[in-house]
């Protein structure tokens, strides 16, 4: 099975060297369960891509008069992703807005988005965060509460909560279709000759996954099992 490379296993590292004092908190608490946005009517989403000035957009969206429902987005633990086609008012806007919940002691693995920058505040908790640069050096740092960074168009990184509360961010992007990759899938894909090792890793880490994959994710597994036991969590 595949293992990480020596600049993601120096990403996983960087946290073990750089990590701050960890707060005592309770254990996890849920995200929110609002009534998750549906997917689009495809024709209205035609509609607004042909239509040619943005008065003819902001016509359609409000057509049933002067409602702003159709300028209005609900974030929720299913849905933490405005896109356009959950949210059609982004028709032409070139902008993506994600919301993101990290339960304690968990990993986003690290991933880079092909087609946009994104900039990533922290509404609440305390969230470390890892990129890997140009010249394959490995910045680290934590983030609290209404800070924000920068990840470069294509560069990869990731997000670590490495506290007893859940932490949540939102992140934008300068194009409404910045997509994803993933690092650890993608190179599993390449080396195994297809598209079969895809579903290989989890987008999350947590506590709960853990034991599926400590094998093969180096020292994500012993910050995982450091933090949870901190916290009082287990799998």
């Amino acid at each position: 099975m595949f293992r990480f490379s020596v600049p993601f296993a120096a990403l996983a590292a960087s946290i073990a060297a750089n990590a701050s004092p960890f707060p005592q908190a309770p254990a996890i608490s849920n995200t929110p369960s609002s009534p998750a946005p549906t997917a689009a009517d495809p024709a209205l989403l035609q509609a607004l891509e042909l239509a040619p000035t943005t008065q003819e957009r902001q016509s359609i969206l409000t057509a049933n008069g002067t409602s702003a429902d159709d300028l209005i987005f609900t974030f929720t633990n299913t849905t933490p992703v405005a896109d356009v086609t959950l949210f059609p008012a982004m028709v032409d806007t070139h902008i993506d807005l994600s919301v993101g919940f990290i339960n304690p002691c968990s990993i986003i693995m690290p991933h880079s988005h092909p087609r946009a920058n994104e900039f990533l505040t922290v509404v609440s908790g305390e969230l470390m965060n890892a990129q890997l640069l140009a010249n394959d050096v490995v910045l680290n740092y934590t983030l609290q509460q209404f800070q924000g960074t920068v990840y470069s168009q294509g560069f990869t990184h990731y997000q670590f909560n490495p506290t007893c509360d859940p932490v949540t961010f939102a992140a934008g992007f300068d194009s409404n279709d910045p997509g994803r990759v993933k690092a650890a899938q993608s190179l599993v894909s390449i080396l195994s000759g297809g598209a079969s090792g895809t579903a290989a890793f989890p987008e999350l880490l947590s506590p709960e996954n853990i034991d599926h994959f400590r094998a093969d994710v180096g020292d994500f597994a012993a910050q995982i099992d450091s933090c949870a036991k901190r916290c009082g969590l287990s799998g």
